[in-house]
């Protein structure tokens, strides 16, 4: 907005350099709250960081305060969710790869839905979502292909036009010449055949 656009719109000089000024000052208290609220975010990581560095002392405490077989039961449990999620990360990628013999992207709800520890599960959920979808297309191929064979757009013979005439009768394809009957036979084998 400037001062131009508003003198065209038929505002006098001293309603421009209102709305201007308006506009200037409610500028800065935008700013200025905008200023403030970057203040408070910064305080508030601030915070985070700090809780998250007292969490893991609190924790790294914890720890130094168990007993050896506490320690070894803490640890064990900790591989055992490494494991995990290993095996399920390892399962994910195998899950990928034979899903992108759909082409595409891989819809992470989907992927999520079929991945597990298990990874003959996860194969197998894969495999069978290949498969599924393989067979639907082909389904969908087949049904197209049989509907478009179906239809009917072949000419009647009371609809083939040859020159001027139609060709109905063998009369009517006898008064033709050789060659407009040998045109008219390739052309329409199956409207010859009928005559």
């Amino acid at each position: 907005m400037n001062r131009q656009d508003l003198l065209a719109k038929g505002f006098t000089e001293e309603q421009v350099t209102e709305i201007l000024n308006m506009h200037h000052n409610e500028s800065q208290e935008v700013n200025k709250e905008n200023e403030r609220l970057k203040g408070e975010l910064a305080g508030a990581n601030e915070k985070l960081a700090g809780y998250s560095n007292m969490e893991k002392e609190y924790n790294d405490y914890k720890k130094s305060l168990m007993t050896e077989q506490e320690k070894f039961e803490a640890m064990k449990k900790e591989a055992a969710q490494n494991l995990a999620m290993s095996k399920k990360v390892y399962n994910e990628a195998q899950a990928r790869t034979i899903l992108a013999q759909l082409g595409g992207e891989i819809d992470e709800n989907v992927l999520n839905s079929i991945v597990s520890e298990d990874k003959d599960k996860t194969i197998a959920n894969a495999n069978a979502l290949v498969n599924l979808v393989k067979a639907r297309q082909e389904e969908s191929i087949k049904k197209t292909k049989e509907e478009i064979q179906n239809l009917n757009i072949l000419p009647t013979p009371s609809n083939v036009p040859t020159g001027e005439k139609a060709i109905k009768t063998f009369e009517d394809f006898d008064k033709l010449s050789v060659e407009e009957q040998n045109k008219f036979a390739e052309e329409h084998p199956d409207e010859f055949n009928n005559l």
